[in-house]
């Protein structure tokens, strides 16, 4: 297996390279003390492990291998991921052919982010969820989590949802909490109860689940099926049938044979094509077709959803933001949660002791004296606290636009890397015939947009500077206000302890009084800041990790918007060799054996050493989620005429269409070839021409081409 053939392998086997991959780093990293970052793996050690490597379609291996990975990935080991970890991590991600968004997602589907407490919930959570939702809450409790799934998440939510309205509500909450007398969680024993409760049996059900694991390892067939399961598409069945041309109603003399419904369970291939070099070149018969779809559009689409869906997540945590910011103006101005009622006590104990001090001051000379250096005193801690406070909350506004600021930038540079990334990628295309206009269009609109990223950057920079300076000097500012604010405190307990030599003792009470409800309240108030300080930096690392999951999609979104277009990515050698690979194989036979589907992935092992499995409907799914294929229609009205236009190689994979024969279960795929007359055909496990037979069964093709 050669180092490149991972990056098209399937996902499974991609997760399980990778850990092996972070072996070998780490091997190196012991050697010669280089972190993950600078130290990877050369190119010959990435050959030897590619070659050694063994594919597998083991779930339990992927389960640990993602638990491995994340172990590696979390160099603080404070159980997350940081975008400084992600960025470290970003080239051996890029080696192994893995996007961050692929690797989240499997590993919050196979770890998610386990609760501390696993055997209980909080019944308050459970309220007005949705199945979803509690789903996801479930999985953070790995004890509860694990009963459920024996009975299934749906049929347990069915139960409990007895007014069948989608949420669970108070009442229906109540019908599972406190079955164990305890109604604030939801425990192992309220699950096993409510289970019980109605007619299930939870070790009816462990058995049952051990019964159908067995019979999986058991029966090959059953196992080929878990096996596309885990590549996304499940086949219906896997029986075979053949059907005659007249069961079709076949028009223009066409002949048809069908659907690879038993496939061989030999060794399947999910590397790349063979080292064979092909080059790009070369143009497409007939022109392109103007109506041209790409897979483009739904990965957009898709992550278009994900970035909205990040973007509300954000907006929630701005709007607790703002709320963590008004608690931290509260606090500073002396007022919330505990620091009121302790103002009030103060503020009553300094009347108290002033009411004393003056009518002492008027009737001794000396004590007025002390009186009016003490009020002198005060007066400046006053304006010294106005002035502190004024700091603090433009110190506050700094902080928190600069971190805003440098988001941004960091979203700005994310974006231009990725244009850089495609317009590298375009420089490395071979021009031709096909795609010469929109390969020159292409890189003139990315370098535009690189020129205007850059001035964006540039002008963040030069705003991020002026804020970065504002907050250096409101930082000198404040420490000088400290400065003085300490220098007044240190005078007015001078003052104070003077006073008590002087004033009667009713009068030096009321003031030690004071002094102990204004220290109580002083230190409230310093720790109700620094709590609520906290608190905001929390907020802002949570709309940092935000952003930067937002930047990465979006700069995979930039990458998928301006490269090539299927046609200008078509291969016209692959495409001439798969297309001659099928008429060598199927050319002459002229009457479909019921293994559409398995001509095709013959001919495709031929020309390009790897060999897909499936029934002619799944080659939609197969394709899509390979690189080097290009989907330029799917479920498009198009003509026969259209089809006729496709070039060479490209294959058409033909949905499941109305008919009482296998094709209602199968559908039908075929190669695109040119036959020695010049005339397109498909080929399968047989030839046939290219008729409009299936559009009349209402059939919608994807088609691909080789890039």
């Amino acid at each position: 297996m050669a180092p490149f053939e991972i990056k098209n392998a399937n996902i499974l086997n991609k997760i399980l390279f990778l850990k092996e991959y972070l072996k070998k780093t780490d091997e190196n990293k012991t050697k010669d003390g280089a972190s993950i970052s600078t130290n990877g793996v050369d190119e010959n050690e990435l050959i030897e492990l590619a070659e050694n490597f063994e594919e597998t379609y083991s779930l339990s291996d992927m389960e640990g291998a993602l638990k491995d990975i994340h172990t590696s990935m979390d160099k603080d080991a404070n159980g997350k991921i940081d975008s400084s970890e992600m960025t470290d991590f970003q080239e051996i991600l890029d080696k192994a052919g893995i996007s961050y968004s692929e690797l989240t997602s499997l590993y919050n589907q196979y770890k998610g982010d386990v609760s501390s407490d696993v055997s209980e919930i909080n019944s308050n959570e459970i309220e007005n969820l949705d199945k979803e939702t509690f789903k996801n809450i479930l999985i953070k409790h790995p004890v509860i989590n694990e009963i459920i799934e024996k009975v299934g998440y749906d049929e347990f939510f069915k139960l409990l949802d007895s007014n069948s309205d989608g949420v669970i509500d108070e009442d229906e909450k109540s019908k599972i909490t406190g079955l164990d007398s305890n109604t604030s969680v939801l425990s192992v024993n309220d699950i096993k109860s409510f289970i019980e409760k109605n007619g299930i049996k939870i070790d009816d059900t462990d058995k049952k689940v051990q019964d159908e694991l067995k019979q999986l390892k058991d029966d090959e067939e059953n196992f080929n099926k878990l096996v596309e399961a885990l590549r996304g598409k499940l086949p219906e069945t896997n029986g075979q049938e053949t059907v005659s041309d007249d069961a079709l109603g076949m028009a223009d003399g066409a002949q048809e044979g069908y659907y690879d419904t038993g496939y061989d369970t030999s060794s399947y291939d999910t590397g790349s094509y063979a080292p064979v070099n092909y080059s790009s070149g070369g143009s497409v018969s007939s022109g392109s077709y103007t109506g041209e779809i790409q897979q483009t559009k739904s990965k957009i689409e898709t992550i278009e959803e994900q970035i909205d869906d990040l973007n509300k997540e954000k907006t929630q945590e701005e709007e607790t933001l703002k709320e963590k910011n008004t608690t931290l103006s509260d606090a500073l101005n002396g007022k919330g949660d505990g620091l009121d009622e302790l103002k009030d006590k103060m503020d009553e104990a300094e009347g108290n002791y002033k009411e004393l001090l003056e009518d002492e001051a008027e009737n001794d000379p000396k004590v007025k004296e002390i009186k009016e250096n003490i009020d002198e005193n005060e007066s400046d801690l006053k304006t010294n606290e106005e002035e502190t406070l004024k700091a603090e909350e433009n110190l506050n506004e700094y902080q928190n636009s600069i971190s805003s600021k440098k988001d941004e930038i960091k979203g700005l540079e994310s974006a231009k890397s990725a244009l850089d990334s495609a317009l590298s990628s375009l420089n490395a295309t071979k021009e031709t015939d096909v795609n010469k206009q929109e390969l020159a269009q292409k890189k003139a609109d990315v370098q535009n947009q690189i020129s205007a990223k850059e001035s964006e950057i540039k002008a963040k920079n030069e705003e991020l500077k002026e804020l970065e300076e504002k907050e250096e000097n409101e930082k000198n500012h404040l420490e000088d206000l400290k400065d003085k604010k300490e220098e007044l405190e240190t005078a007015r307990d001078e003052l104070e302890e003077k006073l008590k030599d002087t004033v009667s003792d009713t009068t030096k009470k009321a003031l030690e009084e004071y002094q102990s409800a204004r220290e109580t309240f002083e230190k409230t108030k310093s720790d109700k800041v620094s709590e609520a300080k906290s608190d905001i930096q929390t907020s802002q690392s949570k709309i940092s990790d935000i952003n930067n999951q937002i930047q990465a999609l979006e700069a995979e979104k930039i990458k998928e918007e301006n490269q090539l277009s299927a046609w200008g990515q078509y291969n016209e050698e692959r495409g001439h060799n798969l297309a001659q690979a099928a008429l060598s194989l199927h050319g002459n036979t002229t009457r479909g054996g019921g293994y559409c589907a398995t001509g095709v992935g013959e001919a495709i092992n031929k020309a390009f050493g790897y060999r897909p499995r499936g029934n002619g409907c799944d080659y939609d799914d197969i394709l899509s989620q390979r690189s080097d294929w290009k989907q330029v229609w799917q479920d498009k009205d198009i003509t026969v005429e259209d089809l006729k236009q496709l070039p060479e190689g490209a294959i058409v994979s033909w949905s499941a269409y109305d008919t009482p024969t296998t094709g209602r279960l199968y559908g039908h795929v075929y190669i695109v070839a040119q036959d020695e007359n010049g005339n397109k055909v498909g080929v399968s496990d047989f030839k046939e021409n290219i008729t409009d037979s299936y559009l009349r069964r209402n059939s919608k093709p994807s088609v691909f081409l080789p890039t």
